[in-house]
């Protein structure tokens, strides 16, 4: 019988070393569980952070295409103003040189003029300039929509 204790002890203590193994084990295992769990969490986190960033991103990029598309109309706009504008100052200055004409007809452009300037014609070969011209009776209509021969307008005439 002794043997038969002692063998039963044997066994006791095998089995708490046993048990205690399989307690630290467990113990183990719930620590890598929790961490695991916890690198879960932060790894679930950082995918929420980065997909508001992308989202912002995203967000931030179209702005910037909607703004870059305004300007692109903004400058279209421009441009057919200017080209608007140019086309408005050669009109007046064909207006502007018409008139300077009819108001002094003796008025020329001569080849070396620059950009359009009206030059005193050279004077006669004798040195004197000649008699100033009658001034004509020419029709503004295409300017203002009154002839010279329209009475009823004070300037006319």
């Amino acid at each position: 019988m002794r043997a038969l204790a002692e063998s039963v002890m044997d066994s006791v203590a095998s089995i708490r070393r046993l048990l205690k193994e399989v307690r630290d084990a467990s113990q183990s295992a719930v620590a890598a569980s929790t961490s695991g769990t916890a690198l879960s969490e932060e790894t679930t986190e950082s995918a929420r952070e980065i997909a508001l960033i992308t989202q912002q991103q995203r967000k931030a990029t179209n702005q910037v295409e909607q703004a870059m598309e305004e300007m692109s109309q903004l400058l279209h706009h421009t441009i057919a103003s200017i080209k608007q504008s140019n086309a408005s100052s050669e009109s007046l200055a064909r207006v502007a040189s018409s008139i300077a004409g009819l108001i002094t007809p003796n008025w020329q452009t001569t080849p070396n003029s620059r950009n359009g300037r009206r030059e005193v014609p050279p004077e006669r070969p004798s040195g004197e300039p000649g008699p100033l011209p009658r001034p004509r009776r020419h029709s503004l209509s295409a300017y203002s929509g009154v002839s010279a021969d329209d009475e009823s307008h004070p300037d006319a005439g």
